[in-house]
């Protein structure tokens, strides 16, 4: 065993003196921007998911409004994908009570799904709930009312009466 934990570590000396580039630290290193824009979207949501939990809110909404262009770029303007980090990012906005950017951003999302999806379609039901809800937060009951029940009527079209989304709604 001593003999095998030996021979790993003069392996990797010769490795490493025979490539000196091996020895450069990791933020000196040349790298590229992965090409997939899976990867790409991933690793902002996670930055800014990170950025959003540490309160740091101008940064969070910089790294969702990259989310949302490269979306489009990748899975087309009208694609689901882009409705949902549309969705993402106006609940940010909502969440730091900046109705007025959410709002568009929330109706943006809901129109981009209702084509994509169909109208009654559960994800268009799920954003329609987050607008209604920042409605209310907005001092806007009247303008939430009517979005809470057709989100409930497309919840209950779609999963009946006593389903738990169709509940969510009624809370």
């Amino acid at each position: 065993m001593i003999q095998t934990v030996w021979r790993i570590m003069l392996l990797s000396v010769v490795v490493l003196a025979a490539s000196p580039a091996l020895l450069v630290s990791e933020d000196a290193r040349p790298t590229t921007a992965p090409k997939d824009p899976k990867v790409v979207l991933l690793g902002l949501i996670r930055r800014a998911n990170a950025l959003e939990k540490a309160k740091k809110d101008d940064e969070a909404i910089a790294e969702y409004t990259k989310i949302v262009k490269i979306s489009s770029e990748a899975y087309g303007p009208k694609a689901h994908e882009t409705a949902t980090f549309t969705n993402n990012l106006a609940a940010l906005h909502a969440n730091i009570g900046k109705f007025d950017l959410a709002e568009p951003l929330y109706l943006q999302s809901i129109k981009i799904d209702e084509e994509a999806l169909g109208k009654e379609d559960p994800s268009v039901a799920g954003t329609m709930c987050n607008l209604a809800m920042m409605y209310v937060s907005a001092g806007k009951p009247d303008k939430a009312l009517p979005v809470y029940k057709r989100s409930l009527w497309i919840y209950r079209a779609k999963f009946g009466r006593k389903h738990v989304k169709a509940a969510a709604v009624l809370d």
